[in-house]
């Protein structure tokens, strides 16, 4: 697997690969990963969500992730608060 760029949130990380997939790690809590989940993920694990997409550029936030699609199309995932 070879990384084609890292992207860095508050207490997250996401990397894109050559192959155009994007995977995450870190803190999880309310979804900030991209996994559907509020696990802390210390290994880099595929975003099965974008899964056949190809992953032009991530970008981190303190809570949030914004990712660019091919074909100029977005895609965001946040901190998602639970009540």
């Amino acid at each position: 697997m070879k990384i084609k760029s890292i992207a860095c949130g508050h207490l997250h990380t996401l990397f894109t690969l050559v192959d155009g997939s994007l995977w995450s790690c870190g803190w999880g809590s309310c979804g900030v990963l991209g996994h559907g989940d509020s696990k802390y993920r210390l290994v880099p694990t595929v975003i099965r969500a974008l899964e056949g997409d190809q992953i032009v550029a991530a970008a981190g936030g303190w809570k949030h992730n914004v990712v660019v699609k091919e074909g100029s199309s977005t895609f965001a995932f946040d901190f998602e608060r639970r009540t």
